[in-house]
């Protein structure tokens, strides 16, 4: 079994150290065993706002740091996203940090509408080893395209057996990323990780949360009540895909077939 946990938090623009404060607290309640992988909610320092730029500025790496820290705190990967200046470009960026170290990234490639005004896209995919396993990581609004979640099959491996999803989708759309995430799932026999954030952002955007798990049935296995903070650890049977691949092989029906 890989054992994962999920955070929902809500987070506020100009309280970078509470935000983080507010974590430790989270995590310290609920993680009492071992976990693989901690997934937070995208942009999990801050949440958008129109003041990202000076923000991030004023973080200054102590976010990174933490990321750091909880990694060697609970033996584990963390996922995450944040704003990251590269060359004076800002990135949405998902670090996978794993004993202190960046071991990968992934900047988000599909900006949402007006995002495009604060970050620059990424252009390139990332699949990152872990546990024995593969997973690949997304953020957000790349869950609406399956071209770009699109699982590989090369003499018989699979191109990864997890997506890691943090997300800021807004209430009056939740209900599409559950269709959107369970989607991804059935078509790339994997399981996926959603993770969502609570309360207002700096735009007055409203989130209710909603994180969950869709296992390659897409079926919702876990899930997090609405509107409540909280950690979810749940425990995703990978051994399974193995079985599922070989009884129904619909990756390599596609390769053969695709135009």
């Amino acid at each position: 079994m890989f054992t994962a946990a999920l955070i929902q938090s809500c987070m506020f623009p100009h309280n970078l150290d509470g935000n983080l404060k507010h974590y430790e607290k989270l995590l310290s309640e609920n993680i009492h065993g071992e976990v693989d992988l901690i997934v937070l909610p995208e942009v999990f320092n801050c949440g958008f706002s129109p003041d990202i730029f000076e923000i991030t500025r004023y973080d200054n790496g102590r976010s990174v740091e933490f990321l750091k820290e909880v990694s060697v705190r609970y033996n584990c990967a963390v996922a995450a996203t944040l704003p990251v200046f590269e060359h004076n470009v800002l990135y949405n960026r998902l670090l996978w940090v794993s004993s202190s170290e960046i071991v990968a990234y992934y900047d988000k490639f599909h900006l949402f509408m007006g995002e495009e005004k604060y970050f620059s896209r990424g252009g390139r995919r990332t699949v990152v080893e872990h546990s024995g396993y593969r997973f690949l990581p997304l953020i957000c609004f790349d869950v609406r395209f399956p071209e770009w979640c699109r699982n590989s099959l090369a003499d018989g491996m699979f191109g990864y057996d997890c997506i890691v999803l943090p997300t800021n989708f807004p209430s009056r759309r939740i209900d599409e990323l559950k269709v959107l995430a369970c989607a991804r799932a059935v078509e790339n026999q994997c399981y996926v990780l959603v993770t969502n954030r609570t309360g207002k952002d700096g735009f007055g955007t409203e989130y209710c949360g909603g994180t969950f798990v869709a296992d390659p049935h897409g079926r919702i296995v876990a899930k997090l009540p609405p509107h409540e903070e909280g950690v979810m650890v749940h425990n995703c049977d990978f051994d399974y895909l193995k079985v599922l691949r070989k009884e129904f092989p619909v990756s390599e029906y596609w390769r053969q077939n695709q135009v």
